[in-house]
Parts: structure tokens; C-alpha cells; sequence
């Protein structure tokens, strides 16, 4: 059952984190890159660990990245690609750890996600000087490095991963129906758990009853096909996923640092089609597109083209 999309609206930005310390540094040299030993950035309630790779030289800018929903580690190998190739370009690169979830289905909001981007943008210029600064964030990091880009001071550059031009809740619905005809089901079942899906979103937003939406639940978990449903096995309530309507259309319309948005083209996850469109419509020139052949919901590490198209990208937008 779609819903009303909401809109985020613009809001005085947030002062950095001055929290930021090494203690005991240590570092270890890997060609152009100094890799300091990792560390805790505090944030609003919680602290996470960080880790920084500076180059031995100058450094002419720096980039901070987002998560995806089931990788909270700053070690996930697309972050840790990042560290090892960015700091030799001049660029310094600092990886944390997404803070624990906060709501019922695991999340941490996307606000809150990026107001922690905020911070530790503020971290990295507390140990690099005031240089250019940019975004990168993959899957649901896309959406939060998006909103972290809008706010920050002077962003230089937005690198987008896996970026869905289309709410949770509607990039959900695709996601499940894609993978259930993926795996040979039919029509049946398909119309089945996007049922459910409209039942428990409903639920969610205070439109349909609670019990209603755990019946729906328990239907799914007894399907052969439940685990890919996408659902919780226990409803927590109204607003337990408070992104499930978020519109990201109106963040995009607001960067206006250069964007480089990759996408494979055999992404499961994600409206490839679709979600290039509403980036297309609200960036304009200032969006340059990778769509990667054979290529699921991110590049791998060692995929020389998106390499590329990422250091230039980001070398460019800093020149």
C-alpha cells in the first residue's frame, strides 16, 4: 500500500564533532599511504572506532563513507578499496563503524546516520586542516551520504553506490518481487507477499491494524518463500521504521557538488532503470552515470573500471 511521501526539509547545519583524539597512534606505511592505527570518534551518545589512511604528502582533500544496511564495518572490502587507492591520489580517508541500531528493525535512521557523517567529516579536518571534503555511501549509505552532502559545509564531491531513486518501502517492494521470479515463483506468490508487504507498511505508518500485520507476518513465515519477504517475523509497532517513506528525490535536488552514481546492471536489489532516471531529473549535469555489465547490488573491489571512474571522479572534483 503506497503512501504519502516524506519530504526533508532544510535545517541549520550541525556544528562538527570537536571530540576527536588519536591516543597511542601508531602507523603503518603501505607505498603512498599511511594507514594510522584505528581509534574512537565520539558522537551524539555513542562512540565508534575509526580508522585513518593519509597520503605520506600533501593532502588535497578527504572522504568520509556510508554503510550499507548489512555492513556496518568500517573493514567491509568496498570501504576499506577506498583507503587503499584515495590516500596515494592526495586525498585522506577516514572509515568508522556504523553506531548500533537504533530502532525495533535494526536501522539506525537515516538522519541520524548522517548527522554522524557530519561529525566525522569534522574529525578527519581536526587532523588533516580545513581541506575540500566529499561523500561516499553505498545502498542504503546513499541515502544518508546524500543528506550528510546537502548539509555539510562546501561539499566537493558525492560518490553513489547502489543509490535507489525510489523510497525503502517502494525500493522493498521491488527488491522482493524481482527475487521471488528469480527464483521461479509465480504470479501467485508474488501478489501473495506484496499483500503482506502492504498489510505491514500500512501497520507501520498507523493505517492498518497491528494484528492484522502479524497475521500477515505469520502467513510469510510459513511460505517456502518467507526468507525472501523481506518482513520481521514480529511486528513492533507503529513507526518502528521511520525511513520506510522517506523520498529521496528532493535530497538529490539539493547536491550541488559534481555526483558520480554506479550502478551494476544486474543489481537484485535496486530499480537500476528507474532509480537512474530520478538522479538524472534531479541533478542534471552535475550526475556522470557507471553502470557496470554482470555486476550485482556494488562493484567489486578489484573491478579496474570503477576504480577508475572513482579516482577521476573525485582527483576532477577537487582540482
Amino acid at each position: 500500500m503506497p503512501g504519502a511521501r516524506r519530504r526533508h526539509t532544510e535545517r541549520p547545519a550541525r556544528p562538527p564533532s570537536k571530540v576527536f583524539c588519536f591516543t597511542a597512534l601508531y602507523a603503518r606505511r603501505v607505498g603512498a599511504v599511511i594507514f594510522l592505527g584505528v581509534q574512537r570518534v565520539g558522537l551524539s551518545g555513542v562512540s565508534v572506532p575509526v580508522a585513518l589512511a593519509v597520503p605520506q604528502g600533501a593532502v588535497r582533500g578527504g572522504l568520509v563513507a556510508l554503510h550499507p544496511a548489512g555492513e556496518p564495518s568500517r573493514n567491509q572490502p568496498l570501504l576499506r578499496h577506498l583507503a587503499e587507492v584515495l590516500p596515494s591520489q592526495g586525498v585522506a580517508v577516514l572509515l568508522h563503524d556504523r553506531r548500533p541500531a537504533v530502532e525495533p528493525f535494526g536501522a539506525v535512521p537515516l538522519r541520524l546516520q548522517a548527522d554522524d557523517a557530519q561529525a566525522i567529516a569534522g574529525a578527519l579536518r581536526d587532523v588533516v586542516g580545513p581541506v575540500r571534503l566529499g561523500f561516499w555511501g553505498w545502498s542504503q549509505g546513499a541515502w544518508a551520504a546524500a543528506l550528510a552532502a546537502v548539509e555539510a559545509d562546501s561539499t566537493a564531491f558525492l560518490v553513489l553506490v547502489g543509490a535507489a531513486g525510489v523510497s525503502p518501502a517502494e525500493q522493498m517492494r521491488w527488491a522482493v518481487s524481482h527475487q521471488l521470479r528469480h527464483e521461479g515463483y509465480g504470479d501467485s506468490d508474488v501478489a501473495t507477499a506484496m499483500s503482506a508487504r502492504g498489510i505491514y507498511e500500512a501497520a507501520v505508518r498507523g493505517m492498518a491494524d497491528s494484528a492484522d500485520a502479524q497475521a500477515a507476518l505469520d502467513d510469510v513465515a510459513q511460505q517456502p518463500w518467507g526468507a525472501l519477504a523481506g518482513l520481521p517475523l514480529r511486528f513492533r509497532g507503529p513507526g518502528s521504521w521511520s525511513d520506510m517513506d522517506f523520498d529521496p528525490v528532493p535530497v538529490f535536488e539539493r547536491v550541488k557538488c559534481p555526483v558520480l552514481a554506479v550502478w551494476g546492471d544486474a543489481d537484485p536489489w535496486i530499480p537500476v532503470d528507474d532509480s537512474e532516471a530520478a538522479l538524472r531529473h534531479a541533478l542534471g549535469d552535475r550526475l556522470s552515470v557507471l553502470r557496470l555489465p554482470a555486476t550485482g547490488h556494488g562493484p567489486n573491489a578489484t573491478d579496474s573500471t570503477y576504480e577508475a571512474a572513482l579516482v577521476a571522479h573525485v582527483v576532477n572534483a577537487l582540482a
